[in-house]
């Protein structure tokens, strides 16, 4: 892409003046020099605000309060473009601009109304950077919208603030809204990507959200269909208990087997159930071997409630037992007790008398040992992570072993 500038130009207020015209050389690095306040910083901000910036930089006073318009004439490959765009009314940026292009151009004495807005210029910067109609999809955040021409004037717009900034890189990317976006991009705006990898990667991403709602329905299915096994296996132990059927039953036998069972005992169904001893006596069997396993399951379920309780007896007492230290170390008070009732040096407090002359240090010393002890006993004992991981492995086995027991009881 080329994409260069060849002229900056500012418009008077006054229209009896002709505007103002600086000139570049294409292809080559441009030196601006010149007295303080004479303009040079106002040209970085000039050029952002009529590549249709959100924002204008541009100096107050007189770069701002003498100009109508501003505009720079952009050579790309085919062609030269005009943009010029209306003085800020105050702090609120225009959005009226004058657009002309051509293979030459005639730079107007003043502009008398707008042709465009900005809406349309970045739709036209757009266009001329060839910048993907893509969004960056395969990351998961919110700074993944598609690539604009603005997003690209970070990488060359190097103001005095950003180069003298060891902490910033590139122009406004102290934002995060900037720096984010520019980061999802980079790879695309140096070439290691293209546009078709960028669209093989979304399309990547809808396959995966394909394929995970594909699996939920699946979970689901083979959820339904266990359900409609358990039934179906207590439909033909019925049958079986009333003689219609004397073979094996077990969940072990597949779906197709279990089928055909119950299609040969709906076609060869008698009027009449046929009810025998051994089919009584099989029917029992089944239900004592059912009963077996549920009484199993309970214990089970019991043992792991009776850890869980202990769990949460062993967390209230540690909290009792930190509330009750508290409490008796706040009652108590020892070391503060000591030390009021030893104002007098000389006085020994525990016996009241003077022969003690070290009466005072050895107190001293007393406290100090007293005072660390009680500090120690009010220090918070925090439940260990093995306690918080057992409860959570609890938690799921007792899950496990309800839905096995309800499977059995249906």
């Amino acid at each position: 892409m080329k994409f260069q500038i060849e002229q900056l130009i500012v418009w008077p207020r006054k229209t009896n003046f002709p505007p103002q015209i600086i000139t570049f050389h294409l292809g080559k690095v441009n030196v601006i020099t010149g007295a303080s306040r004479t303009g040079k910083s106002a040209i970085i901000p000039i050029i952002d605000y009529c590549l249709g910036s959100g924002t204008c930089s541009i100096p107050i006073e007189i770069i701002r309060d003498n100009a109508s318009w501003y505009g720079i004439v952009i050579c790309t490959e085919s062609e030269k473009i005009l943009l010029a765009r209306k003085v800020p009314n105050g702090v609120q940026v225009s959005q009226e601009y004058f657009v002309t292009r051509g293979q030459t151009l005639a730079i107007p004495t003043m502009i008398e109304a707008k042709n465009q807005n900005v809406t349309g210029i970045k739709g036209l910067l757009d266009s001329i950077a060839i910048v993907p109609y893509l969004n960056r999809d395969e990351n998961d955040g919110a700074y993944n919208d598609r690539l604009s021409f603005r997003d690209l004037t970070h990488l060359v717009f190097q103001s005095q603030d950003i180069v003298a900034n060891q902490n910033i890189l590139f122009y406004k990317t102290h934002e995060t809204e900037h720096r984010e976006k520019l980061r999802n991009w980079f790879s695309f705006i140096l070439g290691a990507e293209t546009i078709e990898m960028i669209q093989a990667r979304n399309e990547l991403k809808e396959v995966d959200k394909e394929l995970l709602r594909r699996r939920r329905e699946y979970e689901r299915a083979k959820t339904l269909s266990n359900e409609w096994l358990q039934n179906l296996l207590g439909q033909l132990n019925v049958a079986s208990e009333y003689g219609l059927y004397s073979g094996d039953l077990s969940s072990e036998k597949s779906i197709d087997t279990l089928l055909l069972i119950a299609k040969g005992i709906l076609r060869e169904a008698p009027n009449a159930p046929k009810t025998s001893v051994e089919t009584l006596t099989q029917a029992r069997t089944e239900i004592y071997r059912l009963e077996e396993q549920e009484n199993e399951l309970s214990q089970d379920i019991a043992e792991i409630q009776k850890r869980q309780k202990d769990i949460e007896q062993l967390e209230k007492n540690l909290s009792s037992f930190q509330n009750s230290t508290k409490r008796k170390v706040e009652r108590l008070g020892i070391s503060v007790w000591m030390k009021e009732n030893s104002q007098n040096k000389n006085i020994c407090p525990i016996c009241g008398g003077y022969e003690h002359p070290d009466a005072g240090s050895e107190l001293e010393k007393i406290c100090s040992v007293l005072e660390r002890y009680e500090r120690v006993s009010v220090v918070s004992l925090p439940m260990p992570a093995e306690v918080e991981r057992e409860k959570a492995e609890l938690k799921k086995e007792l899950k496990i072993l309800l839905e096995q027991r309800y499977d059995l009881q249906q």
